[in-house]
């Protein structure tokens, strides 16, 4: 059974996609305020996925640090910089904060897919992460909600945007309080190569303990990692992924993730300025939530024809 201790969902606190609805607007709103130029707006489009690029640059590194302390400085930093962006009262400053903000996310988000990963059986870590980006919509969902609430045509978001930022930074606050208290477990992984193997175990009967079940994993030799190699198995992983054996696939996988973001992220940001000059019945806010409910049954589809179909069908697919 799955560790049953708080995970925090980064695809609900951090939301790609509700930042995909609400950039675009809250760009325009700011460059109207602040009097921005097209390549400042355009800046300030990028700042967070510059900022996350770099933050995931930096994960390669942090293995020692393990998977709980970085998720909560990464809590911690979307929402002290995404919260004081909505005080900043000029471009320099709010790009800073964006870019990051989008660090925190980078930081975050790998240490987090590698904790449910680490923690969980093999059987249930399609429906955790099914589960997980279920909620990738649901914050979509809120975004839309919200800006509903404020700008239902989306053009008069400008007057409300810092009220926006600011509510939207709510569920980080709850859970950022919740990842203090009651918490959740360090990896067991992590503690067998980098603290020993008696921390490991500890670890592992709280895991036990809170499933409601005896500990009966037999006794396990370790070969504890020392603290000052991070870098060098770094470059080592890299060294595989690249190497006769695995290059193809490493440039194959990477191009293709490059293309599937760029086409969804590229229509996501340009469905807010086009909904705002078509009309389709409704107003254009309440189209972005329809579009999001969509979604949502879309991740839940693949949930139940993983149950027929093979991953390698599933994604060819998609």
């Amino acid at each position: 059974m799955p560790d049953k201790t708080f995970m925090p969902c980064w695809q609900h606190f951090c939301c790609r996609r509700r930042n995909c609805i609400s950039t675009v607007n809250i760009c325009g709103a700011i460059s109207e305020e602040l009097g921005l130029s097209v390549d400042q707006k355009a800046t300030l489009g990028s700042a967070v996925f510059l900022g996350q690029l770099v933050g995931n640059f930096a994960c390669s590194g942090m293995d020692s640090f393990g998977r709980r302390k970085p998720i909560l400085v990464a809590l911690l930093g979307i929402l002290v910089f995404i919260g004081a962006s909505a005080m900043a009262t000029n471009f320099l400053t709010i790009a800073v904060l964006w870019i990051l903000a989008g660090f925190s996310v980078g930081i975050g988000i790998p240490n987090f897919n590698a904790l449910t990963s680490e923690v969980s059986p093999a059987k249930w870590r399609f429906l955790l992460n099914a589960v997980s980006q279920t909620l990738f919509p649901l914050g979509s969902l809120h975004a839309a909600c919200l800006v509903y609430r404020y700008a239902p045509d989306l053009a008069s978001i400008g007057q409300h945007w810092r009220r926006i930022i600011l509510i939207e930074r709510l569920p980080n606050l709850i859970f950022l309080v919740l990842g203090v208290l009651p918490g959740f477990v360090e990896s067991p992984h992590y503690l067998a190569a980098y603290c020993g193997k008696q921390e490991a175990k500890q670890q592992l009967e709280i895991m036990a303990s809170q499933n409601g079940i005896p500990l009966t994993c037999p006794d396990f030799d370790v070969e504890k990692t020392p603290s000052g190699s991070g870098s060098s198995s770094v470059f080592q992983r890299v060294g595989t992924l690249f190497g006769r054996h695995l290059w193809a696939t490493t440039v194959a996988v990477s191009f293709t993730t490059f293309m599937l973001n760029f086409i969804t992220f590229g229509s996501m940001y340009t469905l807010p300025t086009v909904l705002s000059e078509v009309d389709l019945g409704m107003s254009p806010a309440m189209s972005l939530v329809v579009a999001t409910l969509f979604d949502a049954s879309g991740f839940l589809t693949g949930f139940a024809l993983e149950r027929v179909a093979k991953h390698k069908t599933l994604l060819v697919t998609y």
